[in-house]
């Protein structure tokens, strides 16, 4: 089984939640959405489906492999409104759109600097842009001990010094905490 689909199949499992996930976070025909770190793929082509052709899924991406495999998603998706963008570490590439969504599972902790990295994505955003960070808890210890995860407190006081407020705490995910964030200054 190859990462992606190994990525893929997890990301799929209904203990993970993911049609709860695609509920929840309430996507908008139109919508812009940008995905950090994007794995298998599993979510983009869903969200591509429901924002739409007015809508652009954009996908940042460090792995050359998940960068491929986007594109292949794009192909054979609807509306080919998937732009994978390959970065490097913790990079902003400049978009053409403003988002309204900023969604990243299981990457939260990969991210350096993270502070730095989300006050330097605001000028990406809509004034309402929610933040969506899904990462590991500490419940997910008990299955893999090998530090991928971050304490929903600290995600909280990072997000917090980043210039962002903790609007919604869903409590769904047995593995993940599931945050929604807005900028303070809204």
């Amino acid at each position: 089984m190859s990462k992606i689909e190994m990525f893929n199949k997890m990301a799929a499992n209904p203990e993970n939640k993911p049609k709860e996930i695609i509920s929840v976070l309430d996507f908008k025909n139109g919508d812009n959405v940008l995905e950090i770190g994007v794995g298998g793929g599993y979510y983009a082509n869903m969200i591509a489906q429901i924002i739409g052709p007015a809508g652009t899924y954009y996908g940042f991406e460090i792995n050359e492999e998940f960068i491929d495999n986007l594109k292949q998603v794009n192909l054979a998706s609807k509306y080919k409104n998937i732009k994978p963008i390959k970065i490097t570490e913790n990079s902003i590439p400049k978009l053409d759109k403003k988002m309204d969504l900023v969604f990243t599972r299981n990457s939260y902790h990969h991210l350096e600097n993270r502070v730095e990295y989300f006050s330097n994505l605001k000028p990406l955003l809509n004034n309402d842009a929610k933040i969506v960070i899904i990462d590991f808890n500490k419940n997910h210890l008990t299955i893999k001990p090998d530090g991928h995860f971050v304490k929903k407190e600290v995600i909280v006081e990072e997000m917090t010094e980043a210039g962002y407020v903790l609007k919604t705490d869903y409590e769904i995910l047995p593995f993940q905490s599931f945050l929604v964030f807005k900028q303070t200054n809204n």
